[in-house]
């Protein structure tokens, strides 16, 4: 009751603080919080002075370190409820920790200057701290209304092949941006990307999938308002805002991002 209470508020706030911050408006210190969620490529869409003039700017931490502790812990959290709470969302969840976790390590070419904002650092940790942890207590609620969070149904078959159609369409869009970050290594230009998922899902198909495999995890816990709902609010919330600013960097590489597909991460809204 009420450790899903305070999960529950705590999910709602931080998405609509997110909401809020990502006008840019506001007080110095709420325009400054919006500066550093601006990273990588992005980075040249931000105020030119920001990075220069941030006290923090010592203590950033470079960006393949920082996304592999974020899927290791995740990864270590979550293999502990499923070991003392198994159930179909823990287990899917796992592979999609493991599998993140395998691309960070193997996959993913990080740019050699990118770094994390500790701000940004801590919501990432934030995330995946509590992710496992409001599924597990989510499903307590289930487990006592009398129904089997671990139970396959038909129903849930069928989630599970829409989750790894998600993870497979993400994985191959991540296959595809490290290979462009490849190809960059011999050129100062940077090569926009071209696949079927680019060109026809939306300008950021891995977002796309992100959003596909945590609907597929919420809908394992029901229809009802609960924390896996405001996980994927949250998801859709922070990944959008970074969909929709990629979108309007690729349109500043001129007439070679005319290719991509013209939604940033939702297909006929966004």
């Amino acid at each position: 009751g009420m450790a899903v209470a305070l999960l529950r508020a705590t999910w709602l706030a931080v998405t609509c603080a997110m909401v809020l911050l990502s006008d840019g408006k506001g007080s110095k210190f709420l325009r400054y919080l919006n500066d550093v969620s601006y990273y990588g490529k992005l980075s040249s869409l931000q105020d030119k002075e920001h990075r220069e003039s941030d006290v923090l700017k010592r203590v950033y931490i470079g960006a393949r370190t920082v996304w592999i502790a974020y899927y290791a812990w995740g990864f270590i959290l979550n293999t502990f409820f499923v070991y003392t709470s198994a159930s179909t969302s823990l287990i899917c969840l796992e592979v999609h920790l493991f599998r993140r976790l395998y691309e960070s390590v193997f996959v993913t070419k990080f740019s050699a200057d990118r770094k994390e904002h500790p701000i940004t650092i801590m919501i990432g940790l934030f995330f995946y701290s509590l992710v496992s942890v409001s599924f597990v207590e989510e499903e307590r609620l289930l487990r006592d209304s009398g129904n089997d969070p671990s139970a396959l149904s038909g129903f849930r078959l069928v989630l599970i092949a829409f989750f790894f159609l998600s993870m497979a369409c993400q994985h191959m869009a991540h296959v595809e941006l490290a290979s462009l970050r490849s190809m960059q290594q011999h050129s100062s230009v940077y090569v926009v990307p071209s696949g079927w998922l680019f060109r026809n899902v939306s300008t950021c198909p891995h977002y796309t999938a992100e959003v596909m495999i945590y609907l597929s995890l919420a809908l394992f816990h029901g229809l009802y308002f609960n924390c896996s709902w405001l996980i994927l609010a949250f998801t859709v919330t922070n990944l959008s805002i970074t969909a929709v600013r990629t979108r309007r960097w690729y349109r500043t590489l001129g007439e070679e991002s005319s290719r991509l597909a013209s939604f940033a991460i939702i297909p006929g809204l966004l």
